[in-house]
């Protein structure tokens, strides 16, 4: 689920229907972001960028990599520790990489 923002209880049934969440560090500014960061399972876990988007359409490749690094930091300080490791495999098992 891209940039998730439904209630608690949507939450709890998406995590039991066995849903991806992506995170951005754009989610990560609001205070429900940061705590709905803590809870989705570390195994369904990935970190995404909305760029280029319509406000930016100069974009970099290194801009593109900039924000996904802010969103992995952002969620490592959300949930205590660095989630690199969990992202990556994730991210491997989901592109079959």
């Amino acid at each position: 689920i891209h940039w998730f923002s439904g209630s608690s209880d949507e939450l709890q049934r998406a995590i039991k229907l066995g849903c991806w969440f992506s995170v951005g560090e754009m989610s990560l500014k609001t205070k429900r972001g940061r705590e709905y960061a803590k809870v989705y399972p570390k195994d369904k876990l990935l970190t995404e960028t909305d760029l280029p988007s319509s406000d930016h359409t100069d974009i970099s490749a290194a801009d593109i990599v900039d924000s996904l690094k802010r969103a992995l930091s952002g969620l490592s300080e959300a949930r205590g520790y660095s989630v690199q490791t969990e992202v990556m495999a994730n991210a491997a098992d989901v592109f079959g990489v």
